[in-house]
């Protein structure tokens, strides 16, 4: 409800630095109740004889050192001279006693949800709240609800969002409906705003299949497969929509698995080349198999 002060008299006027406010009625002007009404062209077409009364509806609660964030104080010695080394950090809305403090969520009459980013001086203008898009004013806002968590894929989750869980382990997931204090085990489970999400986590994350070395490979992952016949490894990315292990393969997680494979079925070995690694191995006692490893490895160079 708007207020005016009388600047200056002019017949049939109040008396000078009387202040009317909007009666209820539109277009009309008054005191108070029992109180003479003005018409309201009187006010806005003889803008000489009557001010706006603007009323502060804040109050700032702490500043913030430019220098160091992390400096809260709720004076600055000299005032308004030292603005070039603080920032209003907090401000405390009159009117309903909230409180805004730089960084809050917030939502204004054209967007549901936006973080204040800074407040500018409001002695100098009502629209003192910098939001990212621009400026707004302090009537206009109100707290926007705070976000409880993240999900996996950095979706906010707000009280009442009806969230999905996968346990990571063993992929089983289940619906509930968020609530303030509810603890999210993030180590354990994985969360979503959707069920799809849910499912989607658990086809890419499920085991296909497991190496010869015992790696269990996922979607999008790297292994290595050799063929069976031409005992060669080839590198390769499995894929959720392409499995299905044959059996002229050899599948493994590392190269080196891979190699060592090929070294221990390559049929390179002549009778003479077998009696000369007994020989070796019952002379040094290392074991026939230790004895084949390192002649195959010596010969493959």
């Amino acid at each position: 409800m708007k207020k005016y002060k009388l600047l200056k008299k002019y017949p049939g006027s109040t008396e000078v630095g009387e202040i009317v406010q909007g009666s209820g009625r539109e277009g009309w002007y008054t005191k108070g109740p029992g109180c003479r009404t003005y018409d309201w062209t009187q006010i806005v077409f003889y803008p000489e004889y009557w001010e706006e009364v603007i009323e502060k509806d804040y109050e700032i609660l702490s500043y913030a050192n430019k220098s160091n964030s992390n400096c809260i104080t709720t004076k600055r010695r000299g005032g308004e001279r030292h603005d070039e080394f603080w920032n209003i950090h907090a401000v405390k809305r009159l009117s309903d006693g909230e409180v805004f403090t730089v960084g809050d969520l917030i939502k204004t009459p054209y967007k549901d949800a936006t973080r204040i980013t800074k407040f500018q001086n409001p002695e100098r203008n009502e629209y003192f709240i910098e939001i990212p898009t621009g400026f707004t004013r302090l009537v206009t806002i109100e707290k926007a609800k705070q976000p409880l968590f993240l999900t996996h894929d950095g979706k906010d989750i707000f009280e009442g969002d009806k969230v999905w869980y996968v346990n990571k382990e063993q992929h089983y997931y289940s619906g509930f409906i968020a609530v303030s204090g509810v603890t999210f085990r993030s180590d354990i489970n994985a969360y979503f705003l959707t069920r799809e999400g849910a499912e989607d986590y658990i086809e890419k994350n499920k085991v296909l299949f497991t190496t010869e070395d015992g790696y269990n490979v996922f979607d999008g992952q790297y292994y290595f497969y050799v063929d069976k016949k031409d005992l060669v490894a080839v590198r390769s990315i499995a894929t959720s929509k392409a499995v299905g292990m044959s059996t002229s393969f050899k599948y493994f997680g590392i190269i080196g698995a891979a190699e060592k494979y090929i070294e221990r079925n390559k049929p390179q070995l002549s009778i003479e080349d077998c009696f000369k690694i007994l020989q070796k191995s019952f002379l040094y006692g290392n074991g026939f198999e230790k004895e084949i490893e390192k002649y195959i490895r010596k010969n493959n160079r």
